[in-house]
């Protein structure tokens, strides 16, 4: 979902601040002006019978929201030209791009023809001073559930990556043909008109897309997505009580030749959602929002801010509950460069081919990936010493490690080895826990660290990672113990029990009992 942005800064494009040179600044204005003076009378004064929603004209506001396939070739090029020029405007399309493209509208090829487009503008000159789209999920098999591997994604999940709303209750197993995304939210930032019906027009537009939720598209759609700047948008969302979800720990990346490279680069975006059902709770707030927009010019917006400050959001019911554990981790956006996060978007893709890491979606194995250390390990270096305190897991990125037993007289044997993407360390994930075993470096090799201190942010997010490590534990002790058993040290007790003292831990034999404890000499 594309913000609603209030900033204004295209004086600093007429200044020659854009960073862009000349030729691409004077082509990108002359972009922005054919875009917004954009008209489409025919859209705001008389809509067409496919209309799925029509306001008349509210106080200087017309309101329509049609899909695709209700509009002629000409009013959809005209819609597109007018995004990309506030696109442009507000620094969401690099101007370079635009003009090295020579980028005069949105490729036709993104309007989809089940797209609901929604206008709000001037009804008797066609202005166009607001405009957002609910687009049509991308195809997918009948029956289809939106947590799916292999399907086609939303925009919003190819930017911020496959898996995306995997952890959230109820959304995974809606069928994606009944989930919209919600985008290209923006306004007009060269009004012909007052900002005054500027204002309306954007309130309009998001009671038009709440009445399309709740009436024509309610049984078609069970749940809108896609993505937001809090500190802009959201607001939006709030303002009318939508109850909503947002989900920080992503890593945005939309590839070099999108176009839309600045929005994510220069910008903090998260990605929304908000079930279709929870929108009942705010039918009431909808309901004095269009009251206060029945107020004529000042004495309606008046109504419409004082409405800011009042009542409470209801909790959405796509939250997810934490009871009690670590915030989900985050990335700093504009301090994590496009290069950073395409490496470690590649990095996660590698880690998550392996078991323990499998169930992660792309954003969280790359979050993941932030918190590892890689070291380098000459062949014979030791990464854990049996008996040693476990402080950290060590993953196998290159190279192979061999898996070595010291009995209680000092001999060490080899019970195994390591390839890439298997694990060393597992036992860091229990507090106070030590090594059952040595890993020594068979090969030269690089080795991905996560420190014991970084396992509650890290992990405790993902218990099935948490149950595949431990899991892995319980086999390499009950391995360790298997030995024990069948290759008992010197000075054992001849008839099966062992010498290792009251202490041992070790399963399937006896222990000697201590003179004069309790049991002693007893059968």
């Amino acid at each position: 979902m594309t913000p609603v942005v209030t900033r204004v800064n295209h004086g600093n494009a007429r200044a020659g601040g854009t960073g862009a040179p000349p030729e691409a600044d004077a082509f990108a204005e002359e972009v922005i002006s054919r875009g917004t003076a954009v008209r489409v009378p025919g859209l705001l004064a008389s809509p067409p019978a496919g209309a799925l929603y029509r306001v008349a004209g509210r106080h200087g506001v017309a309101v329509a929201a049609l899909p695709t396939t209700s509009l002629t070739r000409d009013e959809v090029a005209s819609l597109l030209r007018f995004r990309l020029a506030q696109y442009l405007d507000i620094g969401f399309v690099d101007r370079q791009v635009a003009y090295a493209r020579q980028m005069r509208t949105e490729p036709e090829s993104v309007a989809a023809p089940g797209d609901v487009h929604v206008v709000a503008g001037v009804p008797g000159t066609g202005e166009i001073l607001c405009y957002a789209v609910v687009e049509e999920p991308p195809l997918a098999p009948p029956g289809c559930r939106v947590r799916a591997q292999d399907r086609a994604l939303f925009p919003v999940e190819q930017v911020h990556g496959a898996g995306l709303y995997n952890r959230l209750p109820i959304l995974p197993d809606l069928p994606v043909a009944k989930v919209r995304e919600m985008g290209r939210f923006v306004r007009n930032q060269r009004p012909a008109v007052g900002r005054d019906l500027v204002a309306r027009a954007v309130v309009e537009v998001c009671v038009a897309v709440f009445r399309l939720m709740a009436g024509p598209m309610r049984m078609e759609v069970d749940a809108v997505i896609g993505d937001l700047e809090e500190n802009v948008a959201k607001h939006n969302l709030d303002f009318l009580h939508v109850p909503c979800v947002v989900i920080h720990g992503t890593v945005p990346y939309p590839g070099g030749a999108s176009h839309l490279y600045p929005r994510y680069q220069l910008h903090t975006v998260h990605p929304f959602a908000c079930l279709v059902s929870d929108i009942a709770t705010a039918l009431p707030r909808l309901c004095a929002v269009e009251e206060a927009l029945a107020a004529p010019g000042e004495r309606g917006l008046l109504s419409l801010l004082r409405l800011r400050s009042e009542g409470a959001i209801a909790p959405s019911t796509l939250c997810p509950a934490r009871n009690g554990q670590p915030a989900e981790p985050r990335m700093p956006q504009q301090q994590t460069g496009m290069h950073e996060r395409s490496r470690l978007l590649g990095q996660g893709a590698w880690l998550r081919q392996f078991l323990p890491f499998a169930s992660l979606s792309a954003a969280e194995a790359a979050l993941l990936c932030t918190r590892l250390q890689r070291l380098s390990i000459q062949a014979g270096q030791a990464l854990t010493r049996q008996g040693e305190h476990a402080d950290a897991l060590y993953i196998v990125e290159d190279g192979e490690a061999a898996v070595h037993l010291c009995d209680g007289n000092g001999a060490s044997q080899r019970i195994g080895s390591l390839q890439p993407g298997q694990c060393c360390g597992h036992a860091a994930i229990l507090d106070g826990a030590e090594h059952p075993v040595t890993v020594t470096a068979a090969t030269d090799m690089t080795v991905l660290r996560l420190a014991q201190a970084d396992h509650g942010a890290c992990l405790t997010p993902y218990p099935e990672v948490i149950g595949h490590l431990m899991r892995d534990t319980l086999r390499l002790l009950a391995q360790v113990d298997h030995h024990h058993r069948h290759h008992p040290a010197r000075g054992a007790v001849p008839d099966g029990r062992c010498g290792c003292g009251d202490s041992c831990a070790c399963t399937g034999h006896g222990h000697p009992a201590s003179p004069g404890a309790p049991g002693a000499g007893q059968a």
